[in-house]
């Protein structure tokens, strides 16, 4: 793992194959299932870096702990989260979240998770500043051109943009309402 070099240069941190056995986690998410049972009940939005970063010069790869953790979860977690892992491999931050909001908007999600909480707050205006595009995006389907993605996340990401004109007509009718788009609005279910 890589720190993220808040305080200095960014460390490496080994990893070891007990430390990912470890369940730290798992234990989390079930006290926190069990204090705010609606948890789960729909979609989870996650905000990771990529698992895999990069290579040290002994080519041991490093990254994201919490983007492991996100990639490595069993497959039943895997089909709640709103966005698929590829969206964490998005180069340009803002492409990156333009394409979580595009799939997290496009459901009721009921668990935001991030290790930082500024990525919350950037992502809410990031909503409400890119609200036509991504109204336009839910409505017709698909990921807007204006944002750098590559063709093949641009594949993998596919399946899930589906056309909803329902949710876009509910979330064009949640921005009139107050001006502009808020996730108390748009998640009103958070747990």
């Amino acid at each position: 793992a890589q720190t993220s070099g808040t305080t200095g240069k960014p460390k490496y941190i080994p990893v070891t194959p007990t430390c990912r056995k470890a369940g730290g986690l798992t234990i989390w998410l079930h006290y926190a299932r069990r204090d705010h049972p609606a948890l789960l009940k729909r979609r989870i939005l996650t905000i990771v870096s990529p698992a895999v970063e990069g290579y040290t010069e002994a080519k041991i790869p490093y990254g994201s702990t919490s983007g492991m953790v996100v990639k490595e979860m069993p497959r039943i977690v895997q089909s709640a989260y709103a966005a698929p892992y590829d969206a964490f491999e998005i180069e340009n931050y803002d492409a990156k979240y333009y394409a979580l909001l595009r799939l997290g908007l496009a459901d009721e999600v009921t668990f935001l998770g991030t290790a930082n909480p500024s990525s919350i707050l950037m992502l809410a205006q990031m909503a409400d500043r890119y609200a036509d595009s991504l109204i336009r995006d839910i409505h017709d389907g698909g990921l807007s051109d204006s944002f750098e993605v590559s063709p093949a996340i641009r594949a993998a990401l596919a399946p899930r943009l589906k056309a909803s004109p329902g949710r876009a007509r509910l979330l064009e009718s949640l921005r009139t309402r107050r001006g502009r788009l808020v996730p108390a609005d748009y998640w009103p279910n958070m747990a």
